[in-house]
């Protein structure tokens, strides 16, 4: 829909700050009420909506408190679609949001996006893309403070690594994340 606005017509004036708020009320409510495909598409609609808002005069740092909240309980979902929304999702909120915003949420989503990369159902894609939210998401952190990996953050990654060694792209992905965690103890 989006990019059949004619060439030279203002996206930004069709469509309102006030979708952002109507989506993520949306993708709340049907990822409670056991809808996750609706949810994932609202998810994946407001990534959209911030990258056209991004850069233009709108601060959309204003909603990303509660988007980075209905980000972080999408990632909980049991359904892949949804946790690959939500990861995508989050890659779009993490240079745009607040960096003490962004430190607080991380605590708690640490936990659940290791969960996703150690399932034995993650499939390739979305154990790629949920290592590599969390280490642009570490990285935000850092710029904020030190020592926000949880305890066994190293041992769970070398699991990963472990469960796809045969991997290589993998190894480039685990080296860039001990690398942000090797960072965060030496710093803390």
């Amino acid at each position: 829909m989006l990019r059949r606005f004619p060439p030279g017509v203002d996206v930004e004036a069709c469509i309102s700050l006030e979708c952002l708020v109507r989506l993520k009320d949306i993708a709340l409510h049907r990822a409670r009420v056991g809808h996750p495909v609706l949810a994932a598409r609202a998810l994946l609609l407001l990534r959209v909506l911030l990258k056209l808002f991004r850069g233009r005069v709108t601060d959309v740092s204003q909603y990303c408190p509660a988007l980075l909240m209905l980000s972080v309980s999408s990632l909980k979902s049991s359904t892949p679609l949804l946790q690959m929304a939500s990861c995508k999702l989050l890659q779009c909120l993490l240079p745009v949001a607040h960096a003490n915003d962004i430190l607080a949420s991380f605590s708690e989503s640490q936990e659940v996006l290791f969960s996703i990369a150690l399932g034995d159902t993650t499939s390739d894609a979305l154990l790629y893309l949920s290592l590599e939210t969390y280490s642009e998401w570490i990285s935000c952190c850092h710029s904020v403070s030190k020592c926000v990996a949880a305890p066994g953050s190293h041992s769970r990654l070398f699991q990963c690594w472990m469960g796809h060694i045969r991997d290589p792209h993998m190894g480039e992905l685990v080296v860039l994340m001990f690398r942000e965690l090797i960072t965060d103890i030496n710093d803390g």
